[in-house]
């Protein structure tokens, strides 16, 4: 059988008053729409802890401590070009330890520093651009030297 989803403290400290008003486990969870076992382990766990809260829970520990996080993103801010493996290279040798890829990229992502390419430049067009600078050239009077052709600044 499947995980049910878990009960909140709400329903938990319901369940404890319905007890401690004299109902029975069955009728409680009649009542309350819920499994006999989900009543019985609420009024256990209340009575061993005298609390209706979640307990503790370990999870998978982080990869990498505050200070490396921060040591991630202080580095992809003095060098906005460095690649996210030029960073998680340079953090891995000071640990015994790998960090992923991911890893970096995720702290990074949690700092609002996202990868992106920066916008090319509008190519000219062969001719066009440098028959308008010319012609501005010779409007304004700064014409080249005669046998010399105007330079062109932009492309």
């Amino acid at each position: 059988m499947g995980k049910v989803p878990e009960i909140n403290s709400e329903i938990r400290f319901a369940i404890v008053v319905l007890h401690n008003e004299g109902k029975s486990e069955r009728a409680i969870a009649s009542q309350l729409k819920l499994s006999k076992t989900c009543v019985h382990n609420a009024i256990i766990r209340y009575k061993e802890t005298n609390s209706n809260q979640d307990r503790p829970r370990s999870g998978r520990p982080r990869a990498t401590t505050s200070s490396e996080d921060h040591f991630i993103v202080v580095t992809s801010k003095r060098n906005r070009r460095q690649t996210a493996p030029e960073i998680r290279a340079e953090l891995n040798k000071s640990r015994s330890k790998p960090v992923s890829l991911t890893t970096v990229k995720r702290r990074l992502r949690d700092a609002n520093l996202f990868g992106r390419v920066a916008a090319r430049k509008p190519l000219c067009i062969e001719g066009s651009h440098r028959l308008g600078h010319k012609e501005g050239l010779q409007e304004v009077g700064t014409a080249a030297p005669p046998g010399q052709e105007p330079r062109s600044r932009g492309c």
